[in-house]
């Protein structure tokens, strides 16, 4: 192995988005023992045409390494079986034998939340109304199933190796928080000289109908290969227009806890969680 193809990783955070993965990378990237994907979301076992690109691309995320004990990386959509169905065989193909770290939260807010940020990024197509994305857009319900998606890793890793972690325990005491996650990988014990929250989701703002008409058209994905991150920022907080609280119907909530709750419920009862942690309903 060359300095600049690097190592693989011997753990990942596969789960959630809209969970504080963002400043649990944040805070990796500034522990000593700790060698972090240079890349935030790499996604390479996920999305096909990363996939593709192979190891020795992948390999190349990692050139910093210096020894560190622990060397990972962050992808939600790695937990999302039935929209990635092809990513944990990839990752065992890679990394026989991994640590997973799963982050979870209260459903729906969650959920809303992370429609918010797709729909923002534009990376993946969800309706513009959250009661519609909340019935239809499987990358959202799937990514909710908690205890089936992390009964999936424990399968094949055991469950010694796949630590479940919640957003909740994050906001109400962070340095516990981070103790446990560097218990669970084995090493040192560190906290930031300064609290991290990165990506906090801010004040809700749907597309104009430019934007609209310009994902609808099929030029959004060529349009972002070929402008630079900072222009697409600007561009859609250009494009974007405020608007008020999310009201979700009777209706949508139903159905959406009809389809996850049951799932959430049971990873509340495996992790000896009051059953009343989360609203299920």
């Amino acid at each position: 192995m060359t300095q600049s193809q690097g190592p693989l990783p011997n753990f990942f955070v596969v789960g959630t988005a809209k969970c504080a993965t963002t400043s649990l990378a944040r805070f990796f990237e500034q522990h000593p023992d700790v060698c972090f994907c240079q890349a935030h979301e790499p996604n390479f076992f996920a999305f096909d045409a990363n996939y593709a690109k192979g190891l020795d691309f992948y390999r190349s995320r990692y050139s910093h390494y210096d020894g560190e004990r622990a060397i990972g990386e962050k992808s939600w959509r790695y937990s999302c079986s039935a929209t990635y169905p092809d990513a944990l065989e990839r990752m065992l193909a890679a990394v026989p034998m991994f640590k997973a770290i799963y982050v979870v939260r209260d459903p729906l807010p969650r959920a809303l939340s992370m429609w918010r940020e797709l729909r923002d990024g534009g990376q993946d197509i969800l309706p513009a109304d959250p009661n519609k994305a909340l019935r239809e857009a499987n990358i959202v319900t799937d990514s909710m199933l908690y205890d089936s998606q992390i009964g999936r890793f424990e399968d094949v890793l055991g469950k010694d190796n796949v630590l479940i972690v919640f957003y909740e325990d994050f906001l109400d005491d962070p340095r516990g928080f981070y103790s446990q996650i560097c218990e669970f990988l084995e090493i040192a014990g560190f906290y930031p000289e300064e609290d991290i929250h990165a990506n906090k989701s801010v004040a809700q703002r749907s597309d104009t109908r430019l934007l609209s008409a310009i994902r609808t058209s099929g030029l959004a994905a060529p349009l972002r290969r070929l402008a630079p991150a900072p222009v697409r920022k600007l561009v859609r907080n250009l494009l974007k227009q405020p608007v008020g609280e999310i009201e979700i119907s009777a209706e949508t909530r139903r159905m959406f806890f009809e389809r996850v709750g049951p799932d959430c419920a049971a990873l509340l009862a495996r992790t000896g969680r009051d059953p009343n942690f989360w609203t299920l309903s």
